[in-house]
């Protein structure tokens, strides 16, 4: 009964910050992407630790490059992604 509830308020965790995490991200406002990836970052330990307790590795190895990504963010390096002009007169869509 106590694993399960470990379990279950792990992965709570994931999703209260996950889930805003993917929508602040997504943003076009620097704030709010800023704000996405401080709740990715702080959802990765229990990724983390749930990935490990339940050993799938390929999860844990994911959760690492994300926590990566997300530090490299907030440290101050940009994202090509979001550097590409919105107004393009070529139309493409990007």
């Amino acid at each position: 009964m106590m694993l399960f509830k470990k379990t279950a308020t792990m992965q709570a965790l994931i999703f209260l910050l996950g889930v805003p995490a993917i929508i602040l991200i997504g943003c076009e406002s620097p704030e709010l992407r800023h704000i996405g990836f401080w709740c990715g970052l702080l959802s990765q330990p229990f990724w983390l630790i749930e990935s490990a307790r339940k050993r799938q590795w390929g999860i844990f190895a994911m959760s690492i490059v994300y926590s990566g990504a997300m530090q490299r963010h907030l440290s101050g390096a940009e994202c090509a992604y979001f550097e590409l002009s919105r107004t393009s007169s070529s139309g493409s869509g990007l």
